[in-house]
């Protein structure tokens, strides 16, 4: 039977990149349709942040 044998930071690399870039995009368009200051949008980045650490490890 054939393996398949990948280094770690592939494995790492495709199934997060999507996830970090729109972690990465999101506080502009949040900040531009709310309207508000950063220290208003806080609990909203925050939990973005954390849910993406939750999933990150999910997928580990």
């Amino acid at each position: 039977m054939p393996t398949y044998v990948t280094h770690a930071i592939a494995r790492l690399f495709d199934p997060q990149l999507p996830e970090f870039s729109v972690l990465a995009f999101s506080p502009y368009p949040l900040l531009r349709i709310t309207k508000r200051s950063l220290l208003s949008n806080l609990p909203h980045l925050c939990l973005m942040i954390g849910l993406t650490a939750l999933f990150f490890k999910l997928m580990m």
